[in-house]
């Protein structure tokens, strides 16, 4: 007599042949080339234009590298609603806020 503990796993190891055979015979999704020529265009599109903006940023100077790398670090955490570290907060210059500070 056979144990229920090697019944279960010749049924387990018979099951996982079966999924493993279906599929390997499962059929593929018929490849649309104009899909891919497509795909293919759009890359050599964003290739372009990312030399353009690499050109564009080394024609700049150090001062002006520098700016604009701090202000797009700026609008990245400005897309992610951060902070600026304290230590950095404490030296930034303040904004007016229009209301008089003094009392009457």
């Amino acid at each position: 007599m056979i144990s229920k503990k090697y019944k279960r796993g010749f049924f387990t190891a018979l099951i996982l042949v079966f999924c493993a055979i279906n599929n390997s015979y499962a059929q593929k999704e018929p490849v649309n080339k104009q899909q891919e020529k497509e795909k293919k265009k759009m890359m050599s599109e964003e290739e372009a234009e990312k030399k353009m903006q690499e050109a564009q940023y080394a024609k700049q100077t150090k001062e002006v590298q520098k700016k604009m790398k701090k202000s797009k670090k700026e609008a990245e955490r400005n897309m992610r609603k951060k902070r600026k570290p304290f230590y950095q907060r404490w030296f930034d210059k303040k904004r007016k806020t229009g209301r008089s500070r003094g009392g009457k």
